[in-house]
């Protein structure tokens, strides 16, 4: 029987495999199979399914071109309206009534975002409707349709900054034209905006007497038990009571809410 050179038994003893520790003369493999049962086997294991680099560079870039595909895509999707909800919080900045109330703040970002879904969706329909459920023209750019839906949302709530939000659409509208990846065409583009401003239209006059905007009289409340009354130091008087005589809208089904 051949027995092994010095340099096999080197290989063997040397091997990266079964590093030993010093001291003891027992491998790390050794130890971890006394430890874990099985791990050690692991251990090596996974050290020998590892390739060269040279082997799986390349597939390692091609990985990550596709990945910057995905996402590069799933961002222009988004860039309408995250745009616009970054134009709806400089209109509510810019508006001192609603900037200093958190309540007309929520209010305006859920108009907005309810006319821009119900324009997008009624574009290529995969989830139920808030409220608008007629078919929008075949062909609409969605989102054309979503910049008009949030644009003329904005525009009614904040009449004084037409001509700020005239200039920020016309800057998404230019967008549409230049983007080499997806370019919109004028047809589609008007097809878009016509359907956008029908859609916010509708939210806005379906919204408009759900009693947000009611007078109500002041609340004095009372020394009762039970009975709402200031407290000390300043004894303010009663804020935010309108959205308790507000007509809310909420879907039934829970579904409707996922992805």
């Amino acid at each position: 029987m051949d027995m092994p050179g010095p340099q096999a038994q080197s290989r063997k003893r040397y091997s990266p495999f079964t590093r030993h520790v010093p001291g003891n003369g027992q491998s790390a493999t050794t130890i971890a199979n006394q430890l874990v049962p099985g791990y050690g086997g692991f251990m090596k294991t996974s050290c020998e399914i590892k390739k060269p680099a040279s082997h799986t560079w390349p597939w390692g870039v091609l990985w990550l071109f596709a990945l910057s595909l995905m996402l590069n895509t799933a961002a222009a999707a988004q860039d309408a309206v995250t745009e616009w909800n970054l134009n709806a919080e400089k209109a509510v900045l810019a508006n001192s009534t609603a900037s200093g109330n958190a309540v007309i703040t929520a209010r305006v970002y859920v108009l907005m975002h309810v006319a821009i879904f119900d324009a997008v969706n009624g574009i290529e329909r995969r989830y139920t409707p808030y409220h608008v459920d007629a078919a929008a023209p075949r062909g609409a750019s969605r989102r054309a349709a979503a910049m008009e839906a949030a644009y003329a949302t904005l525009v009614a709530l904040f009449p004084s900054q037409k001509s700020t939000l005239d200039g920020e659409l016309a800057s998404s509208l230019a967008s549409l034209s230049a983007d080499d990846e997806d370019p919109e065409d004028s047809q589609s583009i008007d097809l878009g905006l016509a359907w956008g401003q029908q859609v916010a239209n509708d939210i806005l006059a379906w919204r408009s007497s759900d009693g947000f905007n009611k007078a109500l009289p002041p609340v004095t409340g009372g020394l009762m038990p039970g009975q709402w009354r200031p407290t000390p130091p300043a004894f303010h008087s009663m804020l935010a009571c309108c959205p308790t005589q507000s007509r809310h809208h909420h879907s039934s089904v829970r579904r409707d809410l996922r992805p």
